[in-house]
């Protein structure tokens, strides 16, 4: 910019109106310049691809990542009680100590709290030491989504990571659902039984975020514990392994292409989900990150090339196997056993500076079905089964309808009353026999018959009625009730 003229130095409010302009335009100038132009366009790209490849692994790895982080510590008695307090929501949740002791509700508490106080080096109270050193780690240990993650298999696998990273160190473990992701909160003694003390780097974290996901993926959840750094810059995983291999081992040995470096390998549920069935897979890290294949016939090659972890194999298909099945179906209202065969693929290896070779595939193979005709077998006369004359009366009693007559004073529906023309096929019920109650056949309008003196006729419909006392009508309870009554005024 130029220099100031004097005719402005005077009045300060025109100076800065000049000073302004000319900055604008010596801005305007210097963007325009052949390689501040490339180096706007670059930034914006680099900017751009950054934000594509940070959504898109956030979106492809949302439901895979799994989670560990040192929330806070504790540096005195009075800090580990607040601690347990509130992770276990003032005793209303359950905690499950590294002994597999289960405390419930704040007594208990009070007794997992003295725990931490005696285990190790003894717990100091506050403001006891000029110089508070840290005596727990507050941990959280997360995974996504409640649906793919039960409780119980989560705790697991956090006993198990921790249990096997450290044996000798005491801490607690409750399980949280009151967010979007199921997470278990950990409090680590760092003093061990024998009074030393851990530190937990970076590295560390790494190392129990990789055993977190292995234990996961044992149980059958699907889990991984990559960097998101590294993918984020879009370094090649495997070559980077590779390098890395070389240079730890100092040795000059080519890794022919294909060949990737085998992480892990066990049974499990395919696809680790519990409806599947038992099947094998085997991880390698290869171009695209963790890869995983799965397979039946992967466990035959792991035993017969004694493949161990870390060294680089290549996999491929070299042909498939026939395994025969059969199960029923129905065409056209017909009934057929088809008998088919299913393709199972046979896998081979090449392991790098071992047992290298090129694969030889094996001739293809045809499926072949058959479809047999399900023939019904006709009984013949002196197979059937012969029953006896009480298992026919019992048929022919169940077939036929029961004659039932309720009590006048019923609001039940009465069924219809038989006539003496059905006595002949009514004879043929074993009633005599069967039946426990008193009952008597008498004709529909007896019971009229008795209360007006006979002066009505009676039909040749019949019914059945209970000569039980307990069953009498109200009716003719008063009836006899006056007739008793007249007797004892006549005399």
């Amino acid at each position: 910019m130029s220099s100031i003229p004097k005719f402005l130095k005077k009045d300060e409010v025109e100076w800065k109106k000049w000073r302004a302009k000319k900055v604008i335009e010596h801005r305007d100038f210097t963007s325009k310049l052949a390689k501040n132009y490339k180096n706007r366009q670059q930034r914006f790209f680099t900017s751009f691809s950054n934000h594509k490849t940070k959504t898109t692994s956030k979106s492809l790895s949302r439901s895979k990542e799994v989670l560990i982080k040192i929330t806070s510590n504790s540096k005195h008695y009075q800090s580990i009680c607040s601690h347990i307090d509130y992770v276990s929501r003032q005793g209303t949740l359950q905690l499950i100590t590294s002994d597999l002791n289960y405390y419930l509700g704040k007594e208990e508490n009070k007794e997992l709290k003295e725990a931490f106080r005696i285990y190790g080096e003894t717990t100091p109270n506050k403001n006891e030491e000029k110089k508070e050193l840290r005596q727990t780690y507050n941990m959280v240990f997360s995974m996504k989504e409640h649906s793919t993650t039960p409780p119980a298999k989560l705790k697991q696998a956090v006993f198990k990571t921790l249990k096997e990273n450290y044996p000798h160190n005491f801490f607690s473990l409750v399980f949280h659902d009151d967010t979007d992701n199921p997470h278990c909160h950990v409090c680590l003694k760092i003093s061990k039984a024998d009074g030393t003390r851990i530190d937990i780097r970076k590295n560390d974290l790494a190392h129990l975020r990789k055993e977190f996901a292995r234990n996961l993926n044992l149980l059958g959840i699907e889990a991984s514990a990559s960097s998101k750094r590294v993918k984020e810059l879009g370094i090649n995983l495997a070559k980077r392994e590779e390098i890395l291999d070389r240079l730890s081992n100092k040795t000059k040995v080519k890794i022919k292409p294909h060949h990737y470096k085998v992480l892990d390998y066990a049974e499990a549920k395919f696809d680790f989900k519990d409806e599947n069935n038992i099947s094998f897979f085997v991880k390698y890290l290869s171009s695209k990150g963790e890869t995983i294949i799965w397979g039946k016939d992967l466990k035959r090659l792991i035993k017969e090339y004694e493949i161990q972890k870390g060294e680089y194999v290549r996999f491929a298909k070299i042909g498939y196997k026939l395994e025969a099945y059969s199960f029923k179906k129905k065409i056209k209202d017909k009934y057929y056993e088809v008998h088919t065969q299913r393709k199972i693929p046979i896998w081979d290896a090449s392991i790098s500076n071992r047992a290298e070779k090129s694969f030889t595939k094996l001739p293809p193979v045809k499926i072949h079905t058959e479809l047999k005709e399900i023939k019904t077998q006709r009984i013949n006369k002196d197979e059937r089964r012969r029953y006896s004359k009480e298992e026919w009366a019992r048929y022919y009693a169940n077939k036929r309808r029961t004659i039932h007559i309720s009590d006048n004073d019923c609001s039940k529906k009465r069924s219809p009353t038989k006539s003496t023309n059905h006595l002949q096929t009514l004879s043929q019920i074993p009633m005599v026999w069967k039946r426990n109650r008193n009952e008597m056949f008498l004709h529909s309008n007896a019971q009229h018959k008795l209360e007006f003196r006979g002066k009505g006729q009676g039909d040749n419909s019949m019914r059945r009625a209970d000569t039980s006392p307990t069953r009498t009508s109200k009716r003719v309870v008063k009836d006899l009730i006056k007739a008793q009554n007249s007797n004892e005024k006549e005399i």
